[in-house]
């Protein structure tokens, strides 16, 4: 199994085929899954069982690899899941249904430059109420984060200002199953 890779960041695949695969075979790369992507494998000098596919895809989920000759046969068929990039602050929110009910504790939900939700933690957020009151941030190991706001802010509207710190981890690195990321 090819593993995991970072929504949005240029990878490379190892696909493996069961049985070589002749010179010069026209072969045609699908990823299907949230997304459907096509493209298309260099040609090759040699007789061949192994190749590299190249992709930035956008889209998290799951997708199935398929490399198909120009008879639509399926030479290599492979799992391949894309997981959410870093943090992107803009796209990340917050849950007003999960906060408390005084408004002092706040959810805050991470997500990627193309608006896919981290499902795990350790990305590291800071928070400050209004100009300067620093707010305690904490992390649900989930991709939330439990905003707590200091008990003497005031009630009603206010600005709440959230920001990445500056020695933040690029991505999730959190695998399962043997898989690891590729950046």
């Amino acid at each position: 199994m090819p593993g995991k890779i970072l929504a949005g960041r240029p990878s490379a695949v190892q696909l493996h085929a069961p049985s070589p695969i002749p010179p010069d075979t026209a072969l045609t790369l699908w990823l299907r899954g949230p997304k459907t992507y096509r493209g298309h494998v260099a040609e090759r000098k040699a007789l061949t069982k192994d190749i590299e596919a190249h992709c930035a895809v956008r889209i998290a989920g799951d997708y199935t690899v398929l490399v198909e000759d120009a008879e639509k046969r399926v030479l290599i068929k492979d799992k391949l899941r894309v997981v959410a990039g870093p943090a992107h602050t803009a796209l990340c929110h917050l849950d007003a249904k999960r906060a408390s009910p005084d408004g002092l504790q706040q959810l805050l939900c991470a997500s990627d430059a193309f608006g896919n939700r981290h499902t795990c933690g350790g990305e590291r957020f800071e928070a400050a109420y209004g100009a300067s009151t620093p707010c305690r941030v904490s992390d649900n190991g989930d991709g939330t984060y439990n905003v707590q706001l200091p008990n003497d802010v005031p009630t009603g509207p206010g600005q709440l200002r959230v920001w990445q710190r500056s020695n933040a981890p690029t991505a999730c690195t959190k695998t399962s199953g043997g898989g690891d990321m590729t950046p």
